[in-house]
This record gives C-alpha cells, sequence and structure tokens, in this order.
C-alpha cells in the first residue's frame, strides 16, 4: 500500500513538474493592442541612487522583473548580462526590477554578486512597481520604446536573440 501511495505521489509530481515546464517553454508573448505609456516609478537601485524610468526617454529601455529564487530568472541571467554588454554604448538600456517584497535585499546583493551582473538592479521592496506593471509571472519583460510607449510585453526567461529581436523590430 503504502508503495503504491509513493507511486501515486512521485507520479503527481512529475506531471506537475512537466506541466511547468511546458508553461515555461511556452512564453507569452504580448503586443499591447493600442500604444500604452509606460509607467513612470522610482527606486533605489543596489549601488544606493535612486533611478526613475523617465530618466532613460529617448532610449529603448529594456525593463526586466525578476526575483533570486525564481529558476528561469536564474537561467536568463547570463543573457542580461551579455545583452547588457554587447549595448553598454548603445541607446538601448537594461533596468533589472528585484521583486524585493518577495525576495530580500541580502539575497539580491548575493545573487548579483555570483551573477556578476554588472547592468541596474533596482529594488522593488514595497512591491508596488511590480503590481503598477501587473507583474503576476516571473521573468517578465517590458520593452520600453524611445518615447516611454511600452512596445511588448515578454514573459518567460529571454535569450540574447529573442532581446535583439525584439530590438530590432521597433
Amino acid at each position: 500500500m503504502v508503495k503504491k501511495i509513493t507511486s501515486i505521489v512521485i507520479l503527481a509530481i512529475a506531471i506537475v513538474l512537466v506541466a511547468f515546464a511546458i508553461a515555461n517553454a511556452m512564453y507569452k508573448k504580448e503586443k499591447p493592442e493600442s500604444t500604452e505609456q509606460a509607467a513612470d516609478f522610482t527606486l533605489e537601485a543596489l549601488d544606493g541612487t535612486k533611478i526613475s524610468l523617465s530618466d532613460f526617454k529617448g532610449q529603448k529601455v529594456v525593463l526586466n522583473f525578476w526575483a533570486t529564487w525564481c529558476p528561469p530568472c536564474k537561467a536568463e541571467m547570463p543573457h542580461l548580462q551579455n545583452f547588457h554588454e554587447n549595448n553598454e554604448n548603445s541607446d538601448v538600456k537594461l533596468l533589472a526590477v528585484n521583486l524585493t517584497a518577495s525576495d530580500s535585499v541580502s539575497n539580491a546583493v548575493d545573487f548579483v554578486d555570483a551573477y556578476e551582473l554588472t547592468f541596474p538592479v533596482l529594488l522593488d521592496v514595497d512591491g508596488e512597481v511590480g503590481q503598477l506593471y501587473e507583474v503576476i509571472t516571473i521573468p517578465t519583460t517590458y520593452f520600453i520604446d524611445e518615447d516611454g510607449n511600452i512596445v511588448e510585453k515578454f514573459i518567460g526567461a529571454l535569450d540574447e536573440e529573442t532581446m535583439e529581436n525584439i530590438i530590432d523590430s521597433y
């Protein structure tokens, strides 16, 4: 009897993991139905500076929401870092918002150090910006044009090629 229950539990866990993997692999790429202005916000970065989205008006912005406990977020971080390094001297800026309300500052610091991230990491300590951008699934990434309009929302882990293709499309 115990063997049968154990087998059923293992099968249920396997089904859940496969469903999660399929859902993750089938990311959502959403284009807004009409031009939607990205909501401005100001957050503190890990280095203590205050950064506002409006500081980047006139530049394309990749706005990524993530947490240290999120496996797909961990998988995409090396791609985000490479994208940042390849675009450091361009008009494309990467901002990563750590959903600190469901994480912690110390975890974010350790994560950034471990992954040797050099792009700005902002701390959403109260969860207000995540709510403002209706972030439910992470990672979620918004692509914002030079006029501050959201041109695309991507749910799921990104790679460099996908980011470049999206940036080149607007």
